[in-house]
């Protein structure tokens, strides 16, 4: 008898299973602890259902529940489920051009221990930045503990095409950061048994912000990093495409006339609002070994304009007031492509924010259509210079939170 067309029941009813395991976990993972009567509400599964499934969490080592205060309510109280942060960890690493960092963390993004470090200037070699974070990042991998790790995720301020983890182009980083094969070049270094997950900076932070920052709550947002790159989230959906050039706004065309992009075109929005742009505007010099066109080192001249601007130095106001200008009219173009109802800045863009923010505004109500400003904001990212680091631990764990089954109670021994 032939079966074409017809599916295993029992194959299905596992799928179900560890779909609804997924979702449970993941909602643990994103709100925190949360009681069985609440996974009911956000899940629409029977309380009895719900009851299992938090079980088979708990066997795994991934949940813990604990019993839980009435409140003054009749009835039995119900119990509290979160996740266990230390059942499952990750190794997070974040290559930035001024920044290199890496972190361990956890379900529920518990940072167990982080090291931020500057970017090595010995012509920004990929060999180099990976070889500069090695000690720290086996150092955390020692501590993390090899049993709960598994896996690691990696931000880079680049394009990115996947799934075959190589970053086609990162101009702010150097001329070598092309068609790098950069998982396999991150696994080699680290000598890792352990599957490397890849992500642009900016996607990664839209996703962290969403998650646990500035874009709680708001499906339709999107985030400009401090290296001029973009990630949207729309409908609750990232915004993405398989060879990683989505999302390359800092590239957009805008000033016939101005400079001279490291892309190799001209007037992209980057040479307008790129932090090198304002600190010459300002007439701030960089640190020692800042190399064209890289970001290294401005953190602490940013903030000499800063100051700058706020003790009313005529030249530090007008670097700001064309920043916000230039910024503006990027971000209106955006807007009414976009529609998003929250814009995020991040990076250096969160730290000058107050001095940008009146200018900006005035060329987003210029430019933006009527319906798309309506009920929009704009506000400094929540996760600070972390909020890539904290969204690659998101892309390692996505794996474990889409389908648990994939850890066993005998393979996760969480800490006591």
């Amino acid at each position: 008898m032939s079966t074409r067309g017809f599916s295993d029941p029992g194959l299905n009813a596992e799928r179900v299973r560890r779909d609804n395991l997924g979702r449970i976990l993941h909602e643990l993972h994103v709100s925190g602890p949360l009681t069985r009567s609440e996974l009911v509400a956000r899940t629409l599964l029977d309380r009895s259902t719900i009851g299992g499934l938090v079980e088979d969490l708990a066997r795994r080592g991934l949940a813990v529940e604990s019993a839980g205060l009435g409140a003054g309510v009749p009835g039995r109280p119900s119990s509290i489920v979160d996740v266990r942060h230390d059942s499952v960890r990750v190794l997070a690493i974040d290559i930035a051009a001024d920044t290199i960092a890496a972190a361990v963390v956890g379900l529920g993004g518990h940072v167990f221990k982080q090291v931020r470090l500057p970017h090595p200037v010995e012509g920004g070699s990929p060999v180099a930045t990976i070889s500069a974070l090695e000690p720290a990042a086996r150092d955390l991998l020692a501590t993390a503990g090899g049993r709960s790790m598994v896996a690691v995720g990696v931000s880079v301020a680049g394009v990115v095409s996947q799934p075959d983890g190589v970053v086609d182009v990162a101009p702010s980083l150097g001329l070598g950061w092309r068609r790098l094969a950069l998982v396999e070049l991150v696994a080699d270094h680290l000598d890792l048994d352990l599957p490397v997950y890849l992500g642009n900076e900016a996607d990664l932070a839209a996703k962290a912000e969403h998650i646990r920052g500035a874009g709680i709550g708001v499906d339709d947002l999107l985030y400009v990093s401090g290296e001029i790159g973009g990630g949207a989230i729309l409908g609750g959906r990232a915004l993405s495409s398989q060879d990683g050039h989505l999302g390359e706004i800092g590239h957009l065309p805008l000033n016939p006339d101005g400079e001279r992009c490291l892309c190799g075109s001209t007037g992209c929005w980057r040479t307008e609002v790129a932090a090198e742009t304002l600190l010459r505007r300002a007439g701030v010099s960089e640190a020692p070994g800042h190399a064209q066109g890289h970001a290294r080192g401005s953190g602490e001249a940013i903030e000499r304009v800063t100051r700058a601007a706020a003790r009313g130095d005529r030249r530090a106001l007008e670097a700001m007031d064309a920043e916000g200008r230039w910024l503006g009219v990027g971000l209106a173009g955006l807007l009414n492509i976009l529609g998003p109802r929250r814009i995020i800045l991040g990076g250096f863009l969160a730290r000058i924010f107050p001095c940008v923010i009146d200018r900006l505004l005035e060329e987003i109500d210029r430019r933006g259509l009527e319906a798309a400003r309506a009920g929009l904001e704009i506000v400094p990212a929540a996760l600070g210079d972390d909020a890539a680091l904290l969204g690659a631990a998101e892309l390692a764990l996505e794996p474990v939170l889409q389908d648990p089954t994939l850890v066993s109670a005998a393979e996760i021994t969480p800490d006591s």
